[in-house]
């Protein structure tokens, strides 16, 4: 096998998983919150980690798109669905969906071992974030989001009303979003503010 750049490459095992995709209610399914002590703070879901509260979030239809995208993928134990990751993905959908919408879930097989789960965790909450990451600054971002035609298809307000709206949702001034700078350089110009916590919908027991 060989690379864009003709290198030749090692070929590797790839991890085999066993799961099969349902129709799954959103009230059928538990976000995990608590973690065996093998499992390390590194690896747990923190929704303080993500710049958007949920609630500044996608138009619902636009969630169904981004489920193509990243699948929730959940393990059955002691007869709930627990999501194992698209953890994120899973919140917003619980915020903003009624409870008894069906989405599609990849289903691990209940045989899955303590290694599998730790590896897609780490997938999940390390790995995918860090790949996808982009250094950009805040006036960057702004831009790439403020497309005519697409933003109010795809942001509910106030994400889809303005540029100081924009600025409260990700925790910076409107100002860090009139100067165009990329890279590091940029990271200078996101001035933090304080913000008032926000309350979030809980996925029902």
């Amino acid at each position: 096998m060989k690379n864009p750049t003709g290198t030749k490459q090692k070929e590797h095992k790839a991890v085999e998983l066993k799961m099969h995709r349902d129709m799954v209610s959103i009230e059928r399914l538990r976000l995990e919150l608590t973690y065996s002590e093998s499992v390390p703070p590194s690896l747990h879901y923190n929704q303080a980690d993500y710049t958007l509260a949920i609630d500044k979030g996608l138009k619902p239809e636009v969630l169904y798109l981004l489920l193509q995208l990243h699948p929730v993928v959940a393990l059955e134990q002691r007869g709930k669905l627990n999501v194992v990751c698209g953890k994120r993905i899973f919140e917003l959908e619980a915020f903003l969906l009624p409870p008894t919408q069906k989405i599609h879930v990849l289903i691990l097989d209940k045989h899955t071992s303590a290694e599998q789960l730790a590896l897609l965790r780490y997938m999940d909450i390390v790995v995918g974030p860090l790949l996808l990451r982009t250094e950009t600054s805040a006036a960057e971002i702004y831009q790439r989001v403020d497309q005519p035609g697409i933003r109010k298809q795809v942001w509910q307000p106030p994400l889809d009303e303005g540029k100081s709206a924009f600025a409260r949702a990700i925790h910076v001034t409107p100002a860090a979003l009139s100067s165009f700078s990329s890279g590091k350089q940029g990271k200078k110009e996101a001035a933090q503010v304080e913000v008032a916590p926000v309350k979030k919908n809980e996925p029902s027991d």
